[in-house]
């Protein structure tokens, strides 16, 4: 399977303080396949304490928002917290 895009999204949850409405830089996006139906992504980020958001697609249409939390259309998709 050939993957055309790799879609990354980081959202920020602040319960308490101030809302960082500063939006993180996300730098040297990669993704490798590394085996038939298989593979490995990564991203650096200048900020901790959120959740970063994956969405694997063969699709050339970026994800929503909600499609692209949800998993809808992907395939595969994910969270970390970072």
């Amino acid at each position: 399977m050939r993957l055309s895009r790799l879609f990354i999204g980081r959202v920020i949850q602040t319960t308490t303080g101030p809302i960082d409405v500063t939006a993180p830089i996300l730098a040297y996006a990669s993704a490798i396949q590394t085996g038939i139906s298989s593979g490995a992504g990564e991203v650096y980020t200048n900020e901790a304490g959120g959740t970063l958001y994956w969405y694997v697609s063969t699709s050339a249409t970026p994800p929503t928002i909600e499609n692209h939390k949800a998993g809808t259309n992907a395939v595969t998709f994910g969270n970390q917290v970072i």
